[in-house]
Formats: structure tokens, sequence, C-alpha cells
């Protein structure tokens, strides 16, 4: 509830959208880590935390079965992004 409340109150706070992020995983509310993880990407694309989040998202939504090939191709771009960031 509270990096929901910061969200709210600053959409353009990463960290508040990260850590969102980071709790809906943990609470299997896919939906809402996608969002918010997107989001957190878009104010830092150069973020690698951000970057493994969003992997280890579309990884946890590969293995329930939604949107399985979406989910590969995400893997997939995701391990890119990250050698591009970190060689």
């Amino acid at each position: 509830i509270h990096f929901k409340n910061a969200v709210q109150r600053d959409p353009g706070n990463f960290e508040a959208q990260y850590q969102l992020a980071s709790v809906a995983r943990r609470l299997a509310n896919i939906q809402l880590a996608l969002a918010s993880i997107n989001r957190a990407i878009e104010l830092d694309p150069r973020s690698a935390k951000a970057w493994i989040l969003f992997g280890q998202i579309s990884w946890d939504r590969y293995m329930t079965g939604a949107g399985k090939q979406e989910s590969l191709y995400q893997v997939s771009r995701i391990a890119e992004k990250l050698l591009e960031l970190d060689p």
C-alpha cells in the first residue's frame, strides 16, 4: 500500500515504481507488476535492476502459462538489453 500511494502521489518516481513492481510480483499480481516495471523502465531505461526484475516478472508469467510466446520474447529481449548495459 505504501508504494502504491507513493506512485499515486508521484508517478514519475522510479524507485516507487520499481518497489511497487517488486511487491506486486511477490504477491503474484503479475498485471500490476508488469505495469509498474514498464513505467520504471520508461523512467530509467539504463537501470539494470529494473531490467532484471522485468525478466523475473516475465519468467513468472511464462511459468504460469499466461502469454507464453510473448513472455519468451520478452525474456530474450531483456537478456539482450542487460548485455548491452553491462557487457
